[in-house]
């Protein structure tokens, strides 16, 4: 027997069940349908919230690390201080220095591991010292970093790449080192693993 032939019957108890049926479901269905869509509004409001803070958080985060970068940055300028000296007078680096500094600069990555190579440059781009045993291959003097680097007196931070000498995807943070004419005579570079 059909819906609408079970409806159409005569009785009152037939027209009773359904009209309380109808009367029952119908207001239910509506506060249902009702209720979802407040709930999923309600709830992506919740989640957009949260990826806020969240993302605020990690902003947040983020720059309390670069800000102790460019502290470790800053400190090192006191350990390498020969060598920082004798680029500013134009005296060649001899080996004593460079293994000296090499071998600083390797005890100082063993111990902050986000480090995987400490560079120093002349004020053109030419590597003078590298903690990696392969130089950079070609002039470093034209890349963004150093140019960032030369034309400001604070660190500096490149945008994520992959280096070849390393392997891996880094951030360069660079210092440029100025004389007593404000002319960059050195840049210290240090590639951060992203």
């Amino acid at each position: 027997m059909s819906i609408g032939a079970y409806i159409g019957r005569k009785g009152i108890q037939r027209k009773l069940v359904v009209s309380f049926l109808i009367l029952g479901l119908f207001p239910m269905i509506v506060m249902g349908s009702v209720f979802y869509y407040q709930s999923t509004t309600m709830l992506l409001r919740n989640a957009t919230a949260e990826m806020a803070n969240l993302a605020a958080k990690t902003l947040e985060q983020l720059g309390a690390e670069f800000k102790l970068y460019r502290m470790q940055m800053e400190s090192l300028e006191i350990p390498i201080k020969q060598p920082i000296d004798m680029l500013q007078l134009g005296i060649e680096l001899d080996q004593g220095t460079r293994d000296n500094t090499v071998m600083f600069l390797t005890d100082y990555m063993k111990a902050n591991p986000t480090f995987k190579r400490v560079r120093l440059f002349d004020g053109k781009g030419d590597e003078k010292i590298s903690t990696h045993k392969e130089g950079a291959k070609g002039a470093s003097g034209s890349l963004p970093w150093f140019q960032k680097a030369l034309g400001s007196k604070e660190v500096v931070f490149s945008e994520v790449h992959r280096s070849p000498e390393v392997g891996m995807p880094v951030i360069v943070m660079a210092r440029a080192f100025f004389d007593k004419e404000n002319k960059p005579f050195m840049v210290l570079a240090a590639d951060l693993g992203a």
